[in-house]
């Protein structure tokens, strides 16, 4: 499988599910998505790794990142209440939790049924998870809490992905493109490493309504880095954002549902 090439053309019964990892309102709407694609399978982005390692030191983290925001709070003579809220800390906060696509995919397959794979790769995970002892030092704290405490809304991120998301935009290229040489090797690397994952999944269980859940980059053109989508050969209109209403013909296509379907439940953070 070659990125100007994909082996399995178009993939016609997968439908790519693009999220911005953060979305404070993620589990419940993608709740109501997944009841309304009614999936027999799906593809997460999340590794093995990352699962094991915040089953087992989830709750340490976040101990150490509540201890040492209190420290850096009063070197600062900030609030504890208002730290706490700061966009920088609950970013920390929200990627040290289980990724609320892995929640929502969780309590659907509980509720359902339906087998729910984790196809990103585990070292790329575990390069990202050795920085997070530094991230929650004070000293780090600190300096993210001097930071302005204004974020992009999650209604823009969107709308930006929106526009990458489009194969005819005028974006001049991918938005990893500021990434260094070799952090673009790894990008591509992974991208490669997930989209065989998916692949070999899809050719081995025969699945009539896949859906792939994950980072909404992941389902963009891929001018200069390969993406799930580019790899796959999927066409735009099996490329969703999860705060996008989803085509009428692509609801057609699963059967009737409805979005009053969505699971019940109360959402936990953690």
């Amino acid at each position: 499988m070659t990125h100007d090439s994909p082996s399995m053309e178009g993939h016609s019964g997968l439908i790519g599910v693009g999220t911005v990892h953060g979305d404070p309102a993620g589990f419940r709407l993608l709740s109501r998505r997944l009841a309304l694609l009614r999936p027999d399978l799906i593809l997460l982005e999340f590794s093995p790794y990352g699962r094991l390692y915040r089953k087992r030191r989830q709750r340490e983290v976040l101990n150490v990142l509540w201890d040492n925001l209190r420290h850096a709070s009063l070197q600062l003579g900030l609030p504890l209440k208002a730290a706490i809220r700061h966009p920088q800390v609950d970013a920390i906060r929200r990627q040290v939790c289980y990724p609320f696509e892995y929640r929502a995919a969780r309590s659907f397959s509980r509720r359902y049924g339906v087998p729910v794979l984790l196809v990103d790769h585990s070292l790329f995970s575990m390069r990202w998870t050795l920085h997070w002892p530094k991230l929650v030092e004070v000293e780090n704290l600190a300096l993210l809490l001097q930071l302005p405490s204004q974020r992009l809304p999650i209604s823009a991120q969107y709308r930006m992905a929106q526009g990458w998301l489009d194969p005819t935009g005028t974006q001049p290229r991918d938005p990893v493109f500021l990434l260094v040489e070799p952090e673009s090797k790894a990008w591509s690397l992974r991208e490669r490493f997930m989209a065989e994952r998916i692949e070999r999944v899809l050719a081995a269980r025969r699945a009539l309504r896949p859906v792939f859940v994950g980072g909404w980059w992941h389902l963009t053109p891929g001018r200069d880095v390969p993406t799930i989508r580019s790899l796959l050969g999927l066409k735009p209109a099996q490329c969703l954002l999860l705060r996008h209403p989803p085509p009428r013909d692509c609801i057609q296509l699963r059967g009737d549902s409805s979005e009053g379907e969505a699971i019940a439940g109360v959402e936990k953070m953690c």
